[in-house]
């Protein structure tokens, strides 16, 4: 009979395991990190306590739903791929890749029950170690250290470790997928219902006979009056170790980091979506801002309830801070320079945590952390509250959210799978979308079609709630379904939402002296005021003519157009300088006349004078259309002749 999980071989709860201890110390650090080398094994009866081990090195999955987080200090690992694991490191240790191979030690941190998942203020304290006496260290009841001893004197580093698994957590920091599959070939980790499509074809004939070496660590306080804070320390060990030798995803990496400010700007944000919203769906929740986002952009899939990233916001947060002052000006193109620091200052004022070098900017002191924290949600928070609350569009985006997760809680209208699925997939915060979306595994086929016939449910009850909006029947209809996409394509990038960002920094700067929190009102109520009609033309017909690509580089467009329908028209002046509708004059001017001098014709008079009036009325028609106030059209004649004289003037390839 196996023994019960968390009860070790010797039935009493507690695991021994032999080893050899040290300790690791940086110069005038805060906190001694304690470590204990051992092994896990795959069989109890060679083993013993070391199979015990193995069993207890779950993933984080295991010991709490992502999806229950409510404070982001209990996000220690990247997600598991399961798909990795079966498919690269499973035939791996059954020797299928390789004649010889060998895992890197497993690290896993020892924490007390009631750390992981639990709001700082509900945690109990972290077990503080005894004086050494007869070779032994207790550290509470929770684990302690043995140091082998002969004659009064350690015997080398040999010692034993003991684990009060009734107390005590063992969390992989580092490996979780080699120790998962290393615990799956050995027996004792059997996927749930939500992965195993992913172990569809790994089949175990054989246990391996190896062991797998192990890494146990505990923190203690080299300073007096330091609390010790694991969750905190183990994320920077992660953060330091894992982009050391392999790096994680960048947006994982920005949830993890609390050093770097933009990116504990970003956690902050996310820490309170996940302790105010969680995946409840009403507005801007952790699926919106893709909180489970474990791989690059370059790489993901992303569901289309998704309206942002970690990955958008840090770019977003980083030009808001640390811009260029050529931001300041109606340029159309992100400025090349180094950042400086006189962003930051308007925004949060001479704080004591703003050195004299931006590049360094690092906050190590947890105190100063906390006290950001206060002033970025004072102080910045409304600007990402503006963002993703004021335009009209964005309540039929939430809408269909809700609609689609009623229509999935209503038997009558769906089926169980569909909601099973919708809660596995989209609300479980552990990157399941992404990797069934991604996988190729013929097992994996039946998910990802489920999943991809939600999403069209998603656009469809989504595009009905334009619908609606909009009043449209039979033609009116025709094509909104793409136009909608592309309004929540082009509002999730980089691009706009710092563009956005960068609005109410502009307004700050050149009509409220740098107030930020008269830039940020004036610029939600105007956003308010915008139909929902207004924004279908700004992000496909005035977005397609003026920004083109959604190239990061090219927010200042963005900008540009939202300070056009916002109605902020006296900072373009008389002469239409730094206009979008002088940009789209001189774009669209010049695709007609090379589009003519390629097929052979010629630049006239009388053709200029036509495809000026022409490029003019298609302009006209798209500041109509947003509700802008265009430039006064002889100002747009004149730019578009003189762009066809300066094309005419143009050396040809002959030349």
């Amino acid at each position: 009979m196996a023994t019960p999980k968390g009860i070790a071989a010797s039935g009493t709860g507690e695991i021994a395991v032999n080893g050899q201890w040290g300790t690791f110390t940086l110069n005038d650090a805060d906190f001694d990190v304690h470590y204990f080398q051992t092994f896990g094994s795959p069989s109890r009866e060679r083993g013993g306590d070391h199979f015990e081990l193995l069993r207890q090195l779950e993933p984080m999955r295991s010991r709490v739903k992502a999806s229950a987080l409510k404070d982001l200090d209990s996000l220690l690992q990247r997600d598991l791929c399961d798909e990795r694991i079966a498919e690269e490191l499973v035939p791996y240790l059954l020797g299928k890749k390789a004649r010889v191979g060998f895992f890197p030690p497993i690290v896993a941190v020892l924490m007390p029950k009631g750390f992981v998942g639990v709001p700082a203020a509900e945690r109990p304290h972290y077990p503080t170690p005894s004086n050494l006496s007869g070779g032994v260290v207790n550290y509470d009841r929770n684990w302690s250290l043995r140091r082998f001893r002969e004659d009064g004197h350690d015997l080398g580093r040999l010692g034993q470790l003991r684990i009060n698994l009734h107390l005590t957590d063992i969390v992989v920091l580092d490996g979780q997928h080699r120790a998962n599959a290393f615990r799956y070939v050995a027996g004792c980790f059997e996927p749930e219902d939500p992965y195993r499509p992913f172990y569809a074809s790994a089949r175990i004939m054989r246990p391996p006979s190896s062991d797998l070496p192990i890494t146990v660590l505990w923190f203690a306080s080299a300073k007096r009056g330091r609390v010790v804070s694991p969750n905190h320390i183990s994320r920077e060990l992660f953060v330091t170790v894992n982009n050391t030798v392999r790096k994680v995803s960048e947006a994982r990496t920005v949830l993890l980091d609390e050093v770097d400010i933009v990116s504990l700007a970003v956690n902050t944000f996310y820490r309170d979506l996940a302790r105010e919203r969680g995946f409840d769906g009403r507005g801007l929740d952790l699926l919106a801002a893709c909180f489970d986002l474990d791989r690059d952009l370059t790489d993901a899939w992303l569901p289309p309830m998704t309206l942002t990233t970690p990955i958008h916001l840090r770019r977003m947060i980083r030009v808001a801070f640390w811009g260029n002052t050529k931001c300041d000006k109606l340029i159309e193109r992100a400025p090349r320079g180094g950042p400086t620091t006189s962003r930051f200052s308007k925004i949060f004022g001479r704080a004591s945590y703003l050195p004299a070098s931006v590049q360094s900017l690092r906050i190590t002191d947890s105190d100063l952390r906390e006290r950001f924290r206060v002033d970025f949600r004072r102080k910045f928070g409304p600007v990402l509250q503006s963002l993703f609350s004021s335009a009209r569009f964005l309540d039929l985006h939430y809408q269909a959210r809700e609609h689609l997760a009623e229509k999935l809680g209503d038997s009558r209208r769906s089926t169980p799978e569909k909601l099973t699925w919708w809660t596995n997939a989209y609300l479980g915060g552990e990157g399941l979308y992404g990797g069934y979306m991604s996988s190729d595994l013929p097992a994996c086929a039946p998910v990802k079609r489920l999943l991809e016939s939600l999403d069209e449910e998603f656009r469809d009850l989504r595009t009905k709630a334009f619908q609606r909006a909009l009043r449209l029947k039979g033609e009116g209809t025709k094509d909104l379904r793409p136009r909608v996409d592309q309004v929540f394509e082009s509002f999730a990038t980089e691009a706009f939402q710092t563009g956005f960002g960068m609005t109410i920094d502009f307004v700050a700067c050149n009509r409220y002296r740098d107030n930020w929190k008269k830039a940020v009102r004036d610029v939600t109520a105007r956003t308010r005021r915008v139909p929902v009609e207004h924004w279908l033309t700004f992000f496909n017909e005035f977005r397609e003519a003026y920004v083109g690509s959604v190239d990061p580089a090219t927010w200042p467009r963005f900008r540009n157009m939202l300070l056009t329908v916002l109605h902020y028209d006296e900072f373009f002046g008389r002469a239409a300088e730094g206009t979008p509708a002088r940009t789209m004059v001189r774009q669209r001017m010049r695709e007609l006349c090379l589009g003519l001098l390629d097929g052979g014709g010629q630049l006239r008079t009388g053709r200029i004078a036509r495809f000026a009036n022409q490029v003019v009325e298609e302009v006209r028609a798209i500041y109509t259309n947003v509700g802008g106030k265009l430039p006064r059209p002889a100002v747009l004649q004149q730019v578009a002749v003189d762009e066809a004289e300066a094309i005419r003037r143009e050396p040809t390839a002959d030349e």
